[in-house]
């Protein structure tokens, strides 16, 4: 088994409304423990869609809901042809976890600091708006991008990214102005967003097989929620894990 897929299931509804919010790092742990726990009770459940009975989203039409991701990818994704195996991965895996969702409305990618702009971005995002042109995502964001970033993205870009991802700290009068231009939304991030570090990630729960160790490729954060309504029905994770065999490399997931 060179991969696994888990996934928490809606965990909205097992975070009580007096709790103060966790940090992102502590919510993508939270879900994992979720994940491994519901995988122990049922072994035989596939882990995508094991859950689904706890999602009140399946419940409403599709055209009422708005279906959100982020997927964060493991500062080892130093490559756009790793990156764009573990998006593909992410993508296919909310999907299938969602099978109401037909396709996810807005998708983010938040590349780790490490992640070269300059030599990657571009053939990543040519694949994401291939996503885009497939039908599986609507419309796209990023994280974090500066003014000179869009521009170089936008001089290339046939699909704009509708929302830009950045810290309140990062907010500049050029950067107002510009995705103002550019019909770019700027929408302010948790700030904890920042300190995810998948390669930190305790996964020694992930597997029984003594023949390996996991590494967590990469984590999608999703939610679901009322449209006109800003009422959240539904959020979770999917994580994906890829196996580190003795005296081997990382296989992508």
């Amino acid at each position: 088994m060179s991969s696994i897929i888990l996934h928490s299931g809606n965990i909205a509804s097992r975070i009580p409304a007096s709790q103060s919010p966790l940090s992102t790092p502590a919510e993508i742990s939270t879900g994992l423990s979720v994940s491994i726990n519901n995988l122990s009770k049922n072994v035989n459940a596939n882990p995508l869609t094991a859950s689904l009975g706890s999602d009140p989203s399946r419940c409403l039409p599709r055209e009422l809901l708005q279906i959100s991701a982020k997927v964060f990818l493991n500062k080892s994704v130093s490559t756009s042809d790793l990156a764009v195996k573990q998006i593909d991965s992410a993508v296919a895996s909310t999907l299938t976890a969602l099978p109401y969702a037909e396709a996810i409305d807005i998708l983010i990618v938040n590349f780790a600091r490490d992640f070269g702009f300059a030599s990657n971005f571009r053939p990543v995002w040519e694949h994401l708006e291939s996503l885009v042109e497939k039908k599986h995502v609507k419309s796209l964001g990023v994280v974090d991008l500066t003014v000179a970033q869009l521009t170089e993205l936008l001089s290339f870009a046939k699909i704009a990214p509708s929302v830009n991802q950045v810290a309140l700290s990062d907010v500049t009068s050029d950067l107002l102005s510009f995705s103002k231009l550019n019909n770019i939304e700027l929408c302010a991030r948790p700030t904890s967003d920042s300190d995810v570090d998948l390669s930190a990630i305790d996964s020694s729960r992930v597997s029984s097989d003594s023949s390996s160790t996991w590494s967590l490729s990469w984590t999608m954060r999703y939610s679901v929620t009322a449209k006109h309504q800003h009422l959240l029905l539904t959020k979770g994770y999917l994580y994906g894990f890829a196996a580190v065999e003795l005296n081997k490399s990382v296989e992508s997931v």
